[in-house]
């Protein structure tokens, strides 16, 4: 079954996920278990549905109403009611049917850092004054600053992160050995950054 390609559809904002990123640390997973047991991780998600890698074994049809477990980062798993409406030979979509309570706090605190991640803009060169180092600089909602530094055209040397009243700095190759919420917070803020001249995917790797 193809994917759909109604408008409608798009109505809820959705961020697609960095499988490796997140599968890489526990703190930034995003998977779905099966009724008999198959994991699959999360390939773009919203607060209408998700992508996730087609099962292997589990049998499903079009409209099929599925029963999974869900989880997100360092918050328990939920159980979540949705319903298959496509498929293809790589991935299933499924629609929201029902969210618990717990599944709508782990929901909120795990996408709206990647929706923030994707509305950040570039402050213009011209508005910034040239005694400052760093080579980007990109504001957001609720305060939110990233600057960052390259060591060249194509790669990022290191990246400040200002939220609110905390801040995250991030050096290349140096390697996170725990992820508190501030570190995870800025993580996935910075895996929905990446675009041809700003390679934020790859630093985000290089990190953890």
């Amino acid at each position: 079954m193809a994917k759909p390609n109604h408008h409608e559809q798009r109505r809820f904002p959705r961020v697609a996920i960095a499988t490796d990123i997140a599968e890489a640390r526990g703190e930034l997973k995003a998977l779905i278990t099966w009724p008999n047991l198959e994991v699959s991780s999360l390939t773009d998600l919203s607060y209408k549905g998700m992508a996730a890698r087609r099962p292997g074994l589990f049998p499903f049809a079009a409209q099929q109403v599925v029963d999974l477990h869900m989880a997100l980062g360092i918050q328990p798993s939920f159980r979540v009611q949705t319903r298959i409406v496509w498929f293809d030979l790589e991935a299933v979509g499924l629609e929201f049917k029902q969210l618990p309570p717990e599944g709508h706090l782990a929901m909120t605190e795990y996408l709206d850092a990647r929706l923030l991640g994707a509305s950040l803009r570039q402050v213009q060169t011209a508005l910034i004054d040239s005694s400052n180092s760093f080579d980007f600089w990109l504001q957001g909602p609720s305060g939110t600053d990233v600057f960052v530094w390259m060591k060249s055209p194509m790669i990022i040397e290191q990246v400040h992160v200002h939220l609110d009243e905390v801040s995250v700095h991030l050096e290349r190759e140096k390697k996170l050995t725990k992820i508190g919420s501030a570190e995870r917070k800025a993580l996935l803020i910075l895996s929905q950054m990446d675009k041809p001249d700003l390679p934020m995917e790859e630093f985000v790797r290089s990190c953890l």
